[in-house]
């Protein structure tokens, strides 16, 4: 037999040759199984059906399907199959009153996914109140899952299991309409692309059907790293915290850049949800760190004819004690102000606009070389002053502008702005006893808590 799957419900089109095979049917009780399938089932789907009525009031239906000439598309889960490809379903339905109730189990195998679980029934069967697979897997995805209508609308979702893949659910927020939601989730893996993942997630996510109002998220990143997000109300917006035991670790899993090793990382940030952008400012934090294999600084560095330093980012990497960036993430343009580095060897400070959209930059800043030496110079007792106007003041020194492609700016540099009084004090806060930067409040790593 076959199936009508072109409607909006699933119906069985030959009830006389069903009632002709011995199945108890009565006034075609049960030829409509009503599962409102929408445009997620399209195409004939051959049927083997057994209907059984116990009594006037309770009956039951199983099912096996082949599912090979339909269409399935399931675009919440980022799924499909097209027709010729094999597909075979087995489910077995309770009915009370003739209406369908619930799925006691069911079974799905169809291209690359494998599905078993149950489901709770809306009233009269048109709906799905509640499902929970015991496994749901398919591409790169291997877990458990329970989906339940919330009392006061929306869904409450609870997630656990090997692998979830979040790649195709990365930046989706932005302008992406959702029910509501309260996700759950305990995973051995959170799958961010291709050879890039967190390990041992778990957190809570709630989703208001506008923005992600709060999220509070714990990973591992590999040799007992920590990452963790927490993202909750504050004022007229929200406040987010993002701390990580390993910053290059962090930025490879989410496919930042592979050229950062090490370093403390905390991005401390508030979105301001009065405003319709929705801006995002904040600083980013970074102890301890080091640049390995960076094609744009050791361009930079060439053109401002600088030795010695770019031989380090082809071998051991640059060292630097300490980034401090405070920045304004408005759509797709974050905008820097007074950000700095700096280390033994180099430092520089930057401002201007990166555009993420265009994978486009306007960067100007200052490169200061040998940066202890410099501090050393302006600690020198009388030479110091005399040189540099003030201990701290900078003897080596040039300005930058990097304009164009992320990939491949446009480069210039004039290394006449040097000798500067009070200069490196000023940009990098250096005082007596050697290169340091004073603490402001704002640059302090917080202790996450145990909320």
């Amino acid at each position: 037999f076959l199936l009508d799957a072109g409607a909006d419900h699933v119906i069985v089109t030959n009830e006389e040759d069903l009632a002709e095979t011995g199945t108890a049917l009565n006034s075609g009780k049960g030829a409509r199984i009503g599962f409102d399938l929408g445009a997620r089932l399209r195409g004939p789907v051959a049927a083997d059906l057994i209907f059984t009525e116990i009594d006037d009031k309770i009956s039951d239906l199983s099912l096996a399907l082949n599912l090979s000439r339909a269409a399935i598309s399931l675009p919440e889960i980022g799924w499909s199959k097209a027709p010729g490809k094999e597909g075979l379903a087995r489910l077995s339905v309770s009915f009370t009153q003739g209406a369908a109730t619930r799925i006691r189990d069911f079974t799905i195998t169809a291209g690359d996914l494998k599905a078993t679980g149950n489901a709770v029934l809306a009233a009269g069967g048109t709906g799905i109140k509640r499902i929970h697979f015991t496994r749901l897997a398919f591409a790169n995805n291997d877990i458990s899952a329970t989906l339940a209508a919330a009392p006061g609308g929306g869904y409450e979702i609870n997630i656990s299991g090997l692998v979830l893949d979040a790649e195709p659910y990365i930046g989706v927020d932005k302008g992406t309409e959702f029910p509501p939601f309260k996700l759950v989730f305990d995973l051995k893996r959170l799958r961010l692309g291709a050879d890039r993942h967190l390990s041992e997630v778990s957190g809570t996510l709630i989703h208001d059907g506008e923005i992600s109002r709060s999220l509070s998220l714990r990973a591992g990143l590999g040799k007992g790293k920590r990452f963790r997000v927490r993202l909750r109300p504050e004022g007229k917006g929200r406040e987010l915290l993002i701390q990580s035991d390993d910053a290059g670790s962090t930025f490879r899993a989410f496919d930042i850049t592979n050229n950062v090793m090490g370093g403390q990382l905390q991005v401390k940030a508030t979105y301001d949800d009065s405003l319709p952008d929705r801006p995002l400012k904040g600083r980013v934090l970074i102890n301890g760190y080091r640049l390995t294999k960076a094609p744009v600084l050791a361009e930079l560095l060439a053109v401002a004819s600088v030795t010695g330093i770019p031989d380090l980012l082809s071998g051991p990497g640059i060292g630097f004690s300490r980034f401090v960036a405070p920045f304004t993430l408005t759509g797709d343009i974050v905008e820097f102000k007074e950000a700095r580095t700096y280390g033994s060897a180099l430092g520089f400070t930057a401002e201007g606009k990166i555009n993420l959209k265009r994978d486009e930059l306007d960067l100007r800043g200052t490169i200061v070389p040998a940066y202890s030496v410099n501090s050393i110079i302006g600690n020198i007792p009388i030479l110091g002053t005399l040189l540099t106007g003030a201990k701290g003041g900078g003897v080596f020194a040039a300005t930058y502008k990097m304009t164009g492609p992320l990939a491949d700016p446009k480069i210039s540099v004039n290394p006449l702005a040097a000798l500067t009084p009070g200069f490196l004090r000023n940009l990098f806060g250096v005082f007596e006893g050697g290169p340091r930067d004073p603490v402001d409040p704002e640059d302090v790593m917080e202790d996450f808590g145990d909320d």
